[in-house]
């Protein structure tokens, strides 16, 4: 599970199956919105040590990595 990066829709239109001829119609009454994912099982370290200490910890731990000592309730 959770192998390879999210691929799926990232807007709220590509989750709809709109026939063509209804696409405009549609886009008149809902609004699309972008789907903001955060696909944390594939950050990279680098992108992983930008984040808060609490927000470091989850991800490491999302990824099923060791989370590092200092990372640790208590830790410095």
């Amino acid at each position: 599970m959770w192998e390879k990066p999210w691929d799926e829709p990232r807007q709220l239109y590509d989750i709809f199956d709109i026939p063509e001829d209804r696409k405009e119609w549609a886009k008149r009454y809902i609004p699309d919105y972008p789907l903001h994912i955060l696909d944390a099982r594939h950050l990279t370290d680098e992108q992983i040590e930008l984040c808060s200490d609490d927000l470091r910890a989850f991800f490491y731990m999302i990824r099923e990595e060791k989370v590092p000592e200092a990372y640790h309730a208590g830790g410095t």
